[in-house]
């Protein structure tokens, strides 16, 4: 039987490149004390969390209320720090939301470090670090900025964090997770 655990419970957000419904006002149509009453009801509805997801959604739920009261992102937003959006056609942005194109993986060679790494990225991402971007409260972006939270109180430095291949055998040796046969064959003979 399905819980109110099994759910996900998002606000509505508007996004010109993602949604295509910057221009339906859907934000306008809905009262905040309404939507945040709702959201906490639902919050109490699925009890005390009982798993990593469930501890996320909880973080999340909790800090919708002051998302919609100040219109700014409860935490430092983390895109270009540990995420990016890439649309079907190969387009690059910070996150779903926020519409400014960084690079096209087509005009990169399929590249996603030489964006990631770009001056425009970096300074995109210091933007961003400062709240100059729309301000939102997506899961896509809430969760790892909640994540995130714990462990980077600093600003950004212009550097990206990156994981060589030792880094990411090693990540798999902790989380004893099998070898799935991907990567060059230098990498696997590594």
């Amino acid at each position: 039987a399905l819980t109110y655990n099994d759910y996900h419970v998002n606000i509505i957000h508007e996004s010109e490149h993602f949604f295509g419904n910057a221009e339906e006002g859907l934000r306008k149509s809905v009262g905040k004390d309404d939507l945040s009453d709702a959201v906490e009801h639902y919050g109490k509805l699925r009890g005390l969390p009982k798993s990593p997801v469930s501890i996320l959604e909880r973080a999340y739920l909790k800090r919708v209320r002051n998302y919609l009261d100040t219109g700014k992102t409860p935490i430092r937003c983390q895109a270009l720090s540990a995420s990016c959006f890439v649309d079907p056609w190969g387009n690059v942005f910070p996150c779903t939301i926020y519409n400014k194109q960084i690079g096209s993986l087509r005009d990169s060679e399929y590249d996603l470090t030489w964006i990631w790494n770009s001056p425009e990225a970096e300074a995109l991402q210091k933007e961003i670090w400062e709240y100059q971007c729309p301000q939102c409260w997506t899961p896509c972006e809430a969760y790892q900025s909640i994540l995130g939270s714990m462990f980077r109180k600093d600003a950004p430095t212009g550097k990206k964090p990156s994981a060589s291949v030792e880094d990411c055998r090693s990540t798999d040796r902790l989380f004893n997770v099998e070898q799935s046969g991907i990567g060059t064959e230098s990498e696997k003979q590594a």
